[in-house]
């Protein structure tokens, strides 16, 4: 699930994703959330292989909805990929605390979304 709220990011996000899964003969089934009370609904009520967590989301933030969701992710077995544009000291410790060890920061370049999409997806 990718869970933006800002659509252009969303979009590229996904078709990285699309990319990835046609290479490796894989048809994806992508679901998208704006912000983290909606993608709360939505993991409750699907398994899904990973999640693309954006930082600052209306509602919920991001960090808010891992805390949230962090012993259904340890027992779906759920990847994880953290995306954040202004992410603090405090916020990292908090991530790291909770499990999460992929993070990217924004802006960031295609090849380092890629490579670390292979690897919460492998």
């Amino acid at each position: 699930m990718i869970i933006e709220d800002e659509e252009d990011l969303r979009m590229i996000y996904e078709e990285n994703i699309r990319d990835w899964c046609s290479e490796r003969g894989i048809v994806p089934n992508i679901i998208e959330a704006t912000d983290g009370v909606m993608a709360a609904q939505k993991f409750s009520n699907m398994e899904f292989d990973a999640l693309i967590v954006d930082v600052n989301m209306p509602k919920r933030n991001g960090i808010e909805f891992l805390r949230s969701a962090h012993r259904r992710i340890k027992e779906c077995g759920t990847s994880v990929m953290l995306v954040s544009g202004s992410l603090t000291k405090n916020s990292l410790l908090e991530v790291l605390d909770i499990g999460i060890k992929d993070v990217l920061v924004k802006p960031f370049k295609s090849n380092d979304f890629n490579d670390l999409l292979e690897k919460i997806l492998n």
